[in-house]
């Protein structure tokens, strides 16, 4: 239970600095769910990448790596969304 909950918090102040950084919307106004969300994934692919970079098994990504995965997650989903319109 407590795993969870960590989890989402964390991920939360994962998705909160990324779309501090790269906005998921052009009004800069993400809900809640879609910022935890966007941290959760940044996390699990933060952890990805650092798997590529260090070699080694995978562990649970550290903030900075969570954050980059999240802003790489923001950027692939913009990427996405804009690709629909045309």
């Amino acid at each position: 239970m407590f795993n969870l909950i960590g989890w989402v918090l964390f991920g939360w102040i994962a998705g909160s600095v990324a779309n501090y950084l790269l906005p998921l919307r052009d009004d800069g106004k993400a809900t809640g769910l879609e910022t935890i969300g966007s941290g959760v994934i940044g996390s699990m692919l933060g952890g990805y990448l650092d798997l590529l970079a260090n070699g080694g098994a995978y562990r649970p990504a550290g903030l900075v790596w969570s954050v980059a995965g999240a802003a790489a997650a923001i950027w692939l989903w913009r990427a996405f969304e804009e690709g629909g319109k045309k």
